[in-house]
């Protein structure tokens, strides 16, 4: 579900074919994530656009969990995925354990959006 809310908000900001591909991946990185280090039985997320701008705060997540995103970076597995394509990827601390918060921009012309 997370996936196809975030391509859906990525299409109404305006990204591009490429830009919306890289949703897609990083979302699926963000699940992957999400199995493996839910800190209970539910999680919350909330999403924001602006114009090719998309936010993403997910969690809560167990004590310790984001460390996976700076081991990996540069590599070619989730966590290097997901800090590849995004903008800004950081571990924010909060009281039942950590949040994930991802935002992605699309740089490119405007002209080659997904919606025209």
């Amino acid at each position: 579900m997370l996936g196809r809310l975030a391509r859906a908000l990525a299409a109404k900001a305006r990204f591009s074919l490429d830009r919306f591909s890289d949703v897609y991946l990083v979302t699926d990185a963000i699940a992957a994530h999400a199995a493996r280090a839910a800190r209970g039985e539910r999680i919350a997320f909330s999403m924001s656009t602006e114009v090719r701008r998309l936010e993403l705060t997910i969690g809560p997540f167990r004590d310790g969990t984001g460390s996976w995103l700076s081991e990996n970076e540069g590599s070619q597995d989730v966590g290097g995925a997901l800090s590849m394509l995004s903008d800004e990827v950081d571990v924010r601390p909060v009281e039942d354990g950590e949040m994930l918060h991802v935002v992605m921009v699309d740089h490119r012309p405007v002209g080659r959006s997904l919606s025209g």
